[in-house]
């Protein structure tokens, strides 16, 4: 199964937190859960061990940082969007200017990401939904 992202550019931020997201498989377990608010990025641990914890909370922050990167800073904005493959530019837009939070739990981690619009929530969930599918592709 190729979804657009799997089509993408290599060098597409998105795309390659996918594919370190899909590295962890074993380790850490990715879903989403939507909510009237946006949309919930769960990176669950996929045992109780201790080190799989540390690998989702990683993820997630990184996640985090990588989503958060372009709301503060224009040049890094652009940078990203030069970068980045079309469904991922589209996201950007999005994630922009959302309230973006991340919190670590006793199985991983969880970021809440809510559009600042709720007419973006669409968009939102169609990045999202994109981001999820090529986690799930086998490469």
């Amino acid at each position: 199964m190729k979804t657009a992202m799997a089509d993408a550019r290599q060098d597409c931020p998105f795309c390659n937190l996918a594919t370190q997201i899909r590295a962890q498989k074993g380790k850490v377990t990715f879903s989403t859960v939507e909510n009237k608010d946006g949309v919930v990025l769960v990176f669950a641990a996929a045992s109780k061990n201790k080190e799989d914890v540390v690998a989702a909370q990683a993820i997630a922050n990184q996640a985090y940082a990588l989503m958060n990167a372009p709301a503060h800073c224009t040049y890094t904005s652009a940078q990203m969007a030069d970068k980045s493959c079309e469904d991922c530019k589209h996201g950007m837009e999005v994630i922009q200017h959302a309230s973006i939070s991340v919190e670590n739990t006793k199985q991983g981690a969880k970021a809440m990401v809510k559009p600042a619009k709720a007419e973006e929530m669409a968009k939102l969930e169609a990045f999202i939904a994109n981001l999820e599918k090529e986690v799930k592709t086998e490469s």
